[in-house]
């Protein structure tokens, strides 16, 4: 009986199996064509993987889907005779590689979700890949995390610096006690002296019976008026108490991000 080249499915000649369906040779179809297209479609092949290469049985390569779990102590190579598409779900710990390869090629699979094509003379190749792998850090806008993330909380009550160089921290004052509303008061500032001066000068006034112009100098009576025109000096104005009130600290606590286009 004939195969298909890329999926060896069963290939039904001129009048085989007439009048019958899953009997006999009948089973051809059911065995041969509609099992293989169900795992082509759906089929689920789970690995638990640690330190030894691996390689599928036909029915095992047949399955769309290829999970595989377990923690890499050591380099794996899964090798597969699948020809087509198929998907691969890493969800193994470790920090080694685990390769898919066909005979011919092979590539490296990136922890989450892949999509992997091949063909007899270029091997298996990476089609596409989770939009962000796992780890990826990015900022929401919303009081819970997506479906598929976990919220930070240890980056609370802080600032976003964007710089260079990203991912650095500072600060050690939370955001709303650093911008909360605050008051400056005396005792916030320090002794300080003004320097202002005015020496003592001259007025003149005029005399009410004569209207003539006199020169009244601080310290001396005027038309037996006892009320003295003292002379005064200003050398400075004093501010502050003195006292050790609070300092306006605005060493608020920040994270450093970097701005990256995706390629």
């Amino acid at each position: 009986m004939p195969f298909s080249p890329a999926k060896g499915l069963s290939l039904q000649t001129a009048g085989s199996n007439p009048g019958v369906w899953g009997v006999g040779a009948a089973t051809a179809l059911n065995e041969g064509v509609i099992s293989i297209l169900d795992n082509n479609l759906g089929g689920l092949v789970s690995l638990s993987l640690s330190s030894s290469n691996v390689t599928l049985s036909p029915t095992q390569s047949q399955c769309c889907i290829i999970r595989c779990g377990g923690t890499l102590l050591s380099n794996v190579t899964v090798t597969t005779s699948c020809i087509g598409f198929f998907f691969v779900e890493n969800l193994t710990a470790g920090n080694f590689t685990l390769t898919f390869t066909n005979g011919v090629a092979g590539t490296a699979v990136a922890k989450g979700r892949s999509s992997l094509i091949s063909d007899a003379t270029n091997g298996v190749r990476v089609a596409s890949t989770d939009s962000f792998p796992p780890g990826t850090r990015m900022l929401f806008q919303q009081l819970t995390a997506p479906t598929g993330w976990t919220k930070d909380t240890s980056v609370a009550e802080s600032a976003i610096m964007v710089s260079s160089n990203g991912g650095e921290a500072g600060g050690s004052s939370d955001f709303t006690s650093v911008f909360s509303p605050r008051f400056i008061s005396q005792a916030n500032i320090p002794n300080y002296s003004l320097p202002v001066s005015d020496p003592g000068h001259i007025h003149v006034y005029t005399r009410t019976t004569d209207s003539s112009p006199r020169n009244v100098q601080a310290g001396n009576n005027f038309n037996g008026n006892s009320s003295d025109f003292t002379q005064r000096s200003f050398t400075g104005i004093s501010v502050g108490s003195g006292g050790s009130g609070a300092p306006l600290d605005f060493y608020v606590r920040y994270r450093g991000c970097c701005i990256a286009v995706k390629n």
